[in-house]
C-alpha cells in the first residue's frame, strides 16, 4: 500500500511541470493529498476499527438489526420471533415441497 501511494504521488507530482495551470494545480494538490490519505489510512482507521469493535459493538445500544434475537423479543415481548425468521421460514417450506 505505500509503494501505491509513493508511486501515485509520483506520478501527480509530474504534473507540476504541465504549463497549463489547472493541470499543475490537480498535480500539486494530488501530490499532497495522496500521502495524507495513506496516512490517515494506516494512523486513523485501525483507531477506528478498535473503538467500534469495543465499545459500540457490546453495548445495548446499538440498532435493532445488531441485537440477538433473545434481547429483541425482551425489549418487544408482544412481538413473535418467529416473524423475524421470514426468510427461514421460506426456506423450509421449499425443503418440504422437495420432499414430496
Amino acid at each position: 500500500m505505500f509503494v501505491t501511494s509513493l508511486t501515485s504521488a509520483g506520478a501527480f507530482s509530474s504534473c507540476i511541470g504541465s504549463k497549463i495551470l489547472p493541470i499543475q494545480a490537480f498535480g500539486i494538490f494530488s501530490a499532497i493529498v495522496v500521502p495524507m490519505v495513506f496516512i490517515q489510512t494506516v494512523c486513523v482507521l485501525p483507531f477506528i476499527y478498535y473503538f467500534y469493535e469495543k465499545y459500540l459493538m457490546t453495548t445495548d445500544n446499538c440498532c435493532c438489526c445488531c441485537k440477538s434475537k433473545e434481547k429483541i423479543s425482551q425489549d418487544h415481548p408482544d412481538l413473535k420471533l418467529d416473524e423475524l425468521d421470514g426468510e427461514d421460514e421460506v426456506e423450509k417450506e421449499k425443503e418440504n415441497a422437495m420432499m414430496r
